[in-house]
């Protein structure tokens, strides 16, 4: 996860130096990733009992997707991904591949 995120912004800040990018300003992005992260994963437990890894909310909110801007509607997108659809058995949705959302794999674990 901290590659991920110095990463991003490492990207953020250097496509900032020309508009002038204050160390303030990449720590407040770090915390509002970070926050965001912590409330997806939150939301999903509580709606589907899925907690998705680091990685993949990152994944996921570095897409920027229009109707894929809040932490509740990624919630859900990760939830519908993992549910089994229609009633299908973990069997044959496990024999379908890895659930994904817009082409990013969802991983993580199911809680109870």
């Amino acid at each position: 996860m901290k590659k991920i995120i110095i990463a991003s912004v490492l990207a953020f800040s250097l496509s900032g130096c020309a508009s002038g990018l204050s160390p303030q300003s990449v720590g407040t992005a770090i915390n509002n990733i970070n926050s965001t992260v912590t409330e997806v994963q939150t939301i999903a437990q509580e709606v589907c009992k899925f907690v998705p890894a680091t990685k993949t909310v990152t994944d996921l909110l570095s897409q920027f997707v229009s109707g894929f801007n809040t932490a509740q509607s990624i919630a859900q997108r990760i939830c519908d991904a993992v549910a089994p659809a229609g009633g299908a058995s973990l069997a044959r949705r496990a024999r379908s591949g890895p659930p994904t959302v817009n082409g990013v794999v969802i991983r993580g674990r199911f809680v109870r």
